[in-house]
């Protein structure tokens, strides 16, 4: 019975140089909420999130932990495929109306003012760097990156449609703002794309400004959307409100092939 002959050591070498060179983007995600789960660097308040200097993205979560809607990640620590970073662009996304905590609580605009600084004022006063392993690729203002991806909006406020005043709730809205307007080439560019070799640590790092700080460990919640009420399920007549940041990276990976793979 014949025997399958190895592969002549000059070939095998080329054959583990091979690379799939794919385009691939990365997201990492920070959550902010009175119910969002226990999971690593995300915060039950704005008050708690207030007190930590520095937010971490790229090396903290992963997709099995936090679920694919917010990091896809497989691992936490370092990358397990070489990548070519192409743009990096940052999002600040609130809740797009009132919160509360009791479902009495009237429409003001002293409710949304948290809500809409966190989106539109609070990037204004961040950094963002770059970091792999030790070296800082990037440091620059947040607002300086935007998404390029996502709802734009803006605020607005209403009282009720009459010519006479009444007595009762205030309505209105929040429209949502993104972090520059939402075109894919809207993002931080690099001229030359930032090589990060395999199983090597990648991470971005936000910082707020002491008065970012010291506006945020003020604001409400996010607490309570409050939905109406529903006669059939009146325990469900609000959900969590939730604000978060998004970290996106769009780049290039490089995956081993089948029966191409190398240990170095």
């Amino acid at each position: 019975m014949a025997t399958k002959k190895a592969q002549p050591a000059n070939v095998q070498k080329q054959l583990e140089r091979l690379r799939a060179d794919e385009s691939w983007p990365l997201y990492d995600t920070v959550l902010i909420g009175n119910q969002v789960p226990d999971h690593p660097g995300w915060f039950p308040s704005f008050e708690a999130f207030a007190q930590e200097t520095e937010i971490s993205f790229f090396n903290r979560r992963n997709r099995s932990q936090v679920g694919p809607e917010y990091c896809n990640l497989d691992t936490s620590e370092q990358l397990d495929f070489a990548y070519e970073i192409d743009s990096i662009g940052v999002d600040f996304l609130g809740p797009p109306c009132a919160t509360g905590t009791t479902e009495e609580q009237t429409w003001t605009a002293a409710n949304c003012s948290g809500n809409i600084m966190w989106q539109a004022d609070i990037p204004r006063h961040a950094e963002l760097s770059l970091v792999l392993n030790q070296d800082e690729k990037l440091n620059i203002p947040v607002s300086a990156c935007p998404s390029g991806i996502g709802p734009k909006g803006s605020s607005a406020f209403n009282g009720w449609p009459t010519a006479v005043p009444v007595t009762g709730p205030d309505i209105g809205a929040i429209g949502q703002f993104t972090n520059g307007e939402p075109i894919i080439d809207n993002r931080w560019p690099f001229p030359k794309p930032i090589r990060v070799p395999r199983n090597h640590n990648l991470r971005a790092v936000i910082k707020l400004s002491e008065w970012a700080r010291y506006a945020v460990n003020r604001f409400e919640g996010p607490n309570q959307m409050f939905m109406g009420y529903n006669e059939q399920s009146p325990e469900d007549a609000s959900v969590p409100a939730v604000a978060a940041i998004r970290v996106t990276l769009i780049g290039r990976r490089f995956v081993q092939l089948r029966n191409a793979q190398s240990f170095y």
